[in-house]
This record gives structure tokens, C-alpha cells and sequence, in this order.
């Protein structure tokens, strides 16, 4: 997200005097995840209410390590291991419907 706002005018359109830091996006994402938990569990509970689980979907996200000259890397954080890596994370999610 840093690399994109340092090559694109997302932050001037966002009415940022300038790129925000690594630092200041990474603690703008740390403040959001627990507005997005709480949102996801609402939308959860309101589907649950409305009968309309009938299929479950699993997300999952891998960690790929690469070599530091691999331009379409860039550094993440793994919470699982608490340590900053440079790579990619790859998601993948599934769609099956319940049986019954």
C-alpha cells in the first residue's frame, strides 16, 4: 500500500500534503482491523439471522518469501510470527455448499 501511494496521487486526491510514511499507513491498518472484525462479525450475524448461511467460505493467506530484488515483492508483517518479511501474501478462498 506504501509503494502505491509513493507512485500514484492517491494521497493528494485524499487531500494529503504528501505520501504518508510506512509507519503512518501501517498504524492506520492496525487501527482499522478491529472496525473491520467488528463489521464482518455484524454482517455474520445478520446473514445467520436471515437464514442465509447455507454454504461455508474459507479464506486463507500464504506467506511467499522472495529474494530482495524481486520487484513485485515488497515488506509485510506476518502476525502469526510477529516478524517483518519481504515477499508476497497469496489469498485463497473456497465456496462449499453445506450438506444437509
Amino acid at each position: 500500500m506504501t509503494r502505491e501511494l509513493r507512485h500514484s496521487l492517491v494521497w493528494y486526491y485524499c487531500g494529503l500534503g504528501k505520501p504518508p510514511s510506512r509507519d503512518t499507513v501501517d498504524q492506520f491498518l492496525t487501527d482499522l482491523e478491529p472496525v473491520v472484525d467488528d463489521v464482518f462479525e455484524r454482517l455474520i450475524e445478520q446473514a445467520a439471522a436471515r437464514g442465509l448461511l447455507d454454504s461455508t467460505y474459507s479464506i486463507d493467506s500464504t506467506h511467499i518469501e522472495a529474494i530482495q530484488h524481486n520487484d513485485a515483492a515488497s515488506w509485510n508483517y506476518n502476525p502469526t510470527t510477529e516478524e517483518y518479511y519481504y515477499g508476497s501474501v497469496v489469498h485463497s478462498s473456497q465456496l462449499a455448499q453445506r450438506s444437509r
